[in-house]
């Protein structure tokens, strides 16, 4: 299930408070959730447990762990500071990966996208993004 949050029950009030004139935290904190599960491993549940499924589930673990460092995004700073941390620091690998090294690669890969896309004004939320 997508972890999706309604804008309708955000309240305007608390909204205005993280818009600034390039980023608007409650769009920035929704266009990210659509990206982040709350269990991705039931994606898999079904597959077939062979190396194609378990280095794809890895990859997929990598991914939804770098997007949970920008949730809640609604500090453009925070997120920043956040992103670069990640890519630099040392952090265990939980448990349930298969393959270490794809998930660390998956995972530092999709924060550099991420980070990258944020310096060049690419996303929705950003005002004045380049098209």
């Amino acid at each position: 299930m997508k972890n999706r949050i309604n804008r309708q029950h955000l309240d305007d009030e608390i909204c205005k408070k993280y818009r600034s004139k390039d980023w608007d935290g409650c769009e920035a904190v929704e266009y990210f959730s659509r990206y982040q599960e709350y269990d991705p491993e039931n994606k898999y549940a079904n597959k077939p447990d062979i190396d194609l499924f378990r280095g794809l589930q890895d990859i997929h673990y990598g991914h939804n762990d770098a997007y949970s460092l920008v949730i809640p995004a609604y500090v453009k700073e925070e997120v920043v500071k956040r992103l670069e941390e990640g890519l630099v620091t040392e952090f265990p690998v939980p448990t349930k990966i298969n393959n270490p090294e794809k998930y660390k690669e998956a995972f530092k890969g999709k924060v550099k996208e991420i980070l990258e896309n944020i310096k060049a004004n690419k996303y929705p939320f950003q005002k004045g993004k380049n098209k």
